[in-house]
């Protein structure tokens, strides 16, 4: 399998670069094509200028992997484009077709490559659905098999999801996208497999009349450079008179849970907490529970670095992300690497277990989480023991080297059944 797979990861940091890091220490990646890369040319400019530790630029500067970068291929131009985008003020379906021919800039890009020498010895095409578009007939042409990388519940149920509190819909025509998620969609219906990362992504697609044997899941677990920023020890000692220390990692909205938070901890009158928040908080939030933001015991740190994301959950107890719907929520594998004992729900699509792992809740439930919450403050030995088993588990068994494994699995396996 030497130098067989090319991996289209898309605009922004995405967990394709992790899977390109380790087929590359596999000896097995041809290529990797990604938007902005921060090359070691770009980094050492980026140091001398002392611009390497700036707030914005640290995200871009967080994107680097271990790679040869004679197997990089990166184009800037659509993803400067793209992030353009945001910045219009146009209706959001102008926006949308804009970033359409951002992203169709990108696949042609990916077309170039394929074709090029670089993937001669090409086996397999893994890309990021959305970001496939030409490139993946290309692929097909050139006698690739190709794997689109899906990582949410099907386009076509998460609006239902959402407004539904994590409900199927009944009837399964009853749905709307956009024409950035038929775009997705064209990218999985092509594809000779699909990758997705939770069985709970694989079960919205089979609900949608999508064939169970052409889809695997494969779990991202955490990558190796957050763990290494994960601190060994916590600076927080163990007590039972201290109030809970809660934690939330992400886009602060209606999707992932955030309105159910906010009501379940405004209704928690039994026991002492206090809650950090660290995102963006959705405007529409911001704008109807103004009071609870400003409460002594809610902190809103807004976007943190790795760096500090690492630390913030180490010094956390429970990690809290009760999901509407997700794909496989990569701050769940951080928060269970760095010791949290974690409340969520099934559509967060994690490996997390009730009673084992943390808890699971009802969605749109804020009876559920107080009650979760509740028992977590009554039973803090056991948060602490599990959190701590938690870390074990994840650093054993859901680690990059894991995730790297696992895809060379599936790829010996396509392989083969195309051979026959």
């Amino acid at each position: 399998m030497k130098k067989s797979i090319v991996v289209s990861g898309g605009f922004r940091n995405f967990h394709l670069s992790m899977a390109a890091e380790e087929l590359n220490r596999k000896g097995i990646l041809s290529a990797f094509i990604c938007s902005a890369y921060p090359t070691s040319n770009i980094s050492l400019v980026l140091d001398f200028l002392k611009l390497s530790n700036h707030k914005k630029l640290n995200r871009f500067v967080s994107r680097k992997i271990t790679i040869d970068e004679s197997l990089l291929r990166s184009l800037y131009f659509s993803e400067l484009l793209n992030y353009g985008s945001f910045l219009l003020n146009w209706n959001i379906n102008l926006k949308n077709r804009f970033k359409k021919l951002t992203v169709n800039l990108y696949s042609k890009y990916c077309c170039s490559i394929i074709q090029s020498p670089i993937c001669n010895a090409a086996k397999i095409y893994h890309y990021r659905a959305q970001f496939g578009g030409k490139s993946v007939q290309v692929a097909k042409n050139n006698g690739l098999i190709t794997l689109c990388d899906h990582s949410i519940a099907d386009p076509r149920v998460i609006d239902y999801l959402v407004n539904n509190d994590g409900q199927l819909p009944k009837n399964i025509n009853d749905h709307s996208i956009n024409i950035l998620d038929e775009m997705m969609l064209l990218d999985i219906e092509q594809a000779d497999a699909i990758l997705v990362n939770s069985h709970f992504v694989k079960d919205t697609m089979v609900y949608q009349g999508y064939d169970a044997n052409k889809i695997h899941v494969i779990y991202l677990g955490v990558d190796d450079s957050f763990v290494r920023l994960i601190p060994p020890e916590r600076s927080i000692t163990f007590s039972k008179n201290k109030p809970l220390r809660i934690l939330f990692a992400g886009f602060f909205s209606y999707r992932k849970g955030a309105d159910t938070i906010i009501q379940s901890l405004l209704v928690l009158k039994d026991i002492d907490w206090t809650i950090e928040i660290a995102g963006i908080i959705e405007k529409s939030l911001l704008d109807k529970y103004s009071e609870f933001f400003t409460k002594k015991n809610v902190k809103v740190l807004g976007m943190l670095s790795r760096n500090d994301l690492a630390t913030c959950m180490r010094n956390n107890e429970v990690f809290l992300f009760p999901s509407r719907a997700e794909g496989s929520a990569r701050v769940i594998f951080e928060a269970l690497a760095s010791g949290c004992y974690v409340i969520t729900t099934h559509n967060a699509g994690s490996i997390v277990e009730d009673k084992i792992h943390g808890e699971i809740v009802s969605i749109g439930s804020p009876h559920s989480i107080s009650h979760a919450l509740t028992k977590a403050f009554t039973q803090r030995e056991k948060v602490w023991e599990i959190g701590e088993r938690n870390r074990k588990l994840v650093i054993s068994n859901y680690t990059q080297n894991f995730y790297g494994d696992s895809l060379e699995v599936l790829y010996k396996k396509l392989i083969q059944q195309k051979t026959g």
